[in-house]
């Protein structure tokens, strides 16, 4: 139960803002209104990757879930920043 928890509380918080920051680059709409726009958006994705970690059949697939959405983001990032 307490590394299902970890794995909601901190690898959803860590995947979700990898998703966040991925979207903060879209061109558009100013700064202020993005951050207020992925602010909020960002806690309802954090609640439904806790409730996906513990639907997991297992601990591995979890984390392993998490990573595939991380890692893509991730990189993406690391692109577009040293654009």
């Amino acid at each position: 139960m307490w590394a299902r928890s970890a794995a909601a509380g901190l690898g959803g918080a860590a995947t979700t803002v990898t998703l966040m920051l991925s979207l903060m680059w879209l061109p558009g709409p100013s700064l202020a209104v993005l951050s207020l726009i992925l602010l909020l958006a960002a806690f309802p994705l954090w609640v439904a990757l806790g409730y996906f970690c513990y639907w997991a059949p297992n601990l591995r697939t979890a984390w392993l879930g998490l990573a595939a959405l991380a890692l893509p983001s991730l990189l993406l990032n690391a692109w577009l920043y040293v654009r």
